[in-house]
C-alpha cells in the first residue's frame, strides 16, 4: 500500500486450538486491519507454512506470509537465524513480537508484546526448557525494543520488578466479542450443550489445565460443599504437570459431581458461560485471564482472584476470593449457589463493563503505539 508504512506481525506461536496468545493476535489484528489504512500502517502478519489460509479466514483482509517452518525447534532457529532477512525482504519497518521474543539481527523499529513474569517469578508452573528461554528472551526484548505491551498494569508492575528498559511501555487490554458466543437462531442454549452430557444447575471452570489455574484448590472447594445438586464442568485443554490434579480430576467425575467435557468451540462455550451458576476462575497469576472477560460478556456471574489482573478488569462486578485459601473459594461458591438479587445485578453490570472492552479497542491501541514508534 503507497505510502503506508508495513508492520510484520509474528503470528507463527499461535496453535491449532485458539486460545491465550492465538485469541490475543486473531482479536486484535482482526480489528486492527480495518483501520490500519486510515492510520497510515500496512499490517503483514508473518505465520508458519501453511497457515495462510486459517489467517486470512480469521482475519479477512489481512495480508498472510506463511514463512516459518511449522515443528518447535525449526521455528525458534527460523526466529534466530532467518526472521529478520526475512521480514525486511517484505520491506516491513517495524515487527512486533506478540509472544515475550524478539529475533536478533533486526535493523528495524520493534515492539514486543510481555503477557507475564511467571517464568521469573514462577519457573515451578513451566517446563524447564521454556523457562530457560523466556527467561533469555524477555531479559532481550527489554533490552532492545522500541516499545513493550502488557495486557494488565498487574504484567507491567511484574515486569518492572525485574527489568529497567527504555522502551515505550504501555497497557493495553483485551478485548472480547460477544458475537463470537451467538447461537444460530432458533437453536437453545440447553440443546447447544446437551452432547456434551452437563447437567444443570454447574459451576464451569474454563481454561488449560496446568499448575497456575488452581484447579486443586478449586476440587477442594468444590467437593466440601454439602450440596450434591450442582455439578462442577472444566472445559479446556490438558496442559502439564497434572499428575498431582489428575486423581482429584478421576475422583470428581466418579463421584457423579463434575465432568471434564475437554476444549470446546465457541457456540458450546458461549452456552456454558450463560447456563452456568457462576464462572469460576481462581488462577494463582495471569498476565490477563481472557475466560474471566468472555464469561462476563455472557452474563455470568465470575468467581475469581482478589489483586490479579482479572480484578482489575472485573472491578466490584464480580465474587473476589483469596486463591490460596480453599475456605474463601468455598464460601464464593456457597453464596453464587444462594444467588439473590445483588448476585444478579453483579452478573448484569459485568456484562455491560465487558461490553466496553472490545478488540477494537485493543487495536486502536496497537495501532497508536506503531505509529509513536514510526513516527507517523
Amino acid at each position: 500500500m503507497s505510502g503506508s508504512s508495513l508492520v510484520a506481525v509474528d503470528v507463527s506461536s499461535v496453535p491449532a486450538s485458539l486460545t491465550g496468545v492465538g485469541r490475543y493476535a486473531v482479536g486484535f489484528l482482526g480489528e486492527a486491519v480495518k483501520s490500519a489504512p486510515d492510520a497510515g500502517v500496512e499490517l503483514l502478519a508473518i505465520a508458519k507454512r501453511g497457515d495462510e489460509q486459517r489467517f486470512g479466514r480469521l482475519c479477512p483482509g489481512l495480508r498472510v506470509a506463511g514463512e516459518v517452518p511449522a515443528p518447535r525447534p525449526a521455528r525458534i532457529a527460523f526466529e534466530r537465524l532467518a526472521m529478520a532477512r526475512t521480514v525486511e525482504r517484505h520491506g516491513a519497518a517495524l515487527y512486533h513480537g506478540i509472544h515475550y521474543t524478539l529475533p536478533g539481527g533486526l535493523r528495524i523499529k520493534t515492539v514486543a508484546t510481555i503477557h507475564d513474569m511467571t517464568f521469573l517469578e514462577h519457573p515451578e508452573w513451566h517446563q524447564r526448557s521454556k523457562v530457560v528461554f523466556f527467561r533469555r528472551m524477555i531479559a532481550a526484548s527489554a533490552a532492545r525494543a522500541d516499545g513493550l505491551v502488557f495486557p494488565s498494569r498487574s504484567a507491567l508492575e511484574a515486569f518492572r520488578r525485574h527489568f529497567d528498559t527504555k522502551a515505550r511501555t504501555v497497557v493495553i487490554s483485551h478485548g472480547v466479542a460477544p458475537a463470537r458466543f451467538v447461537a444460530p437462531e432458533g437453536a437453545g442454549d440447553d440443546d447447544i450443550i446437551a452432547p456434551l452430557g452437563v447437567r444443570r444447575p454447574y459451576f464451569l471452570f474454563c481454561g488449560t489445565l496446568e499448575p497456575r489455574k488452581n484447579l486443586e484448590r478449586l476440587l477442594d472447594a468444590f467437593l466440601s460443599l454439602e450440596t450434591s445438586e450442582v455439578e462442577l464442568v472444566i472445559a479446556g485443554l490438558v496442559g502439564w504437570k497434572d499428575s498431582g490434579l489428575r486423581p482429584k480430576l478421576e475422583r470428581l467425575e466418579a463421584s457423579g459431581r463434575g465432568r471434564l467435557v475437554g476444549f470446546v468451540g465457541d457456540l458450546q462455550l458461549g452456552a456454558l458461560y450463560r447456563r452456568a451458576v457462576a464462572t469460576v476462575y481462581p488462577s494463582l497469576e495471569e498476565g490477563f485471564g481472557l475466560p474471566g472477560l468472555e464469561a462476563m460478556s455472557q452474563g455470568s456471574l465470575l468467581i475469581t482472584s482478589a489483586h490479579s489482573a482479572m480484578a482489575e478488569y472485573a472491578g466490584e462486578d464480580c465474587l473476589l476470593v483469596d486463591p490460596h485459601d480453599v475456605s474463601s473459594i468455598a464460601a464464593a461458591l456457597a453464596e453464587a449457589i444462594e444467588g439473590g438479587g445483588s448476585l444478579a445485578a453483579k452478573a448484569e453490570a459485568g456484562r455491560s463493563r465487558a461490553a466496553a472492552m472490545t478488540w477494537r479497542a485493543s487495536a486502536q491501541g496497537h495501532l497508536e503505539l506503531y505509529r509513536s514508534i514510526l513516527g507517523l
